[in-house]
């Protein structure tokens, strides 16, 4: 896991500001995966900023991590 995912595995809220653990789930077939388990998915691709930002309508600087899950569909966690 990139250092800045670590660090925002800490620092994550629900909506009304409780922190909670950082997680991601599979669409598809519903497995999750804590902040421990991501670093062990197969990395597929990192999108860089600019390819994120043409996707957004306000300004963010985000690069997004794509992972494998093991039933074979790409999860994406912002980094």
């Amino acid at each position: 896991m990139s250092a800045a995912l670590t660090a925002r595995a800490t620092q994550v809220s629900d909506a009304v500001g409780r922190p909670h653990a950082w997680s991601k789930a599979c669409g598809v077939c519903r497995r999750t995966y804590d902040a421990g388990q991501w670093p062990r998915l197969p990395s597929v691709a990192m999108l860089p900023v600019q390819s994120v930002q043409a996707h957004l309508s306000v300004p963010a600087a985000w690069t997004v991590e794509l992972r494998q899950c093991a039933c074979g569909a790409v999860l994406a966690a912002r980094v």
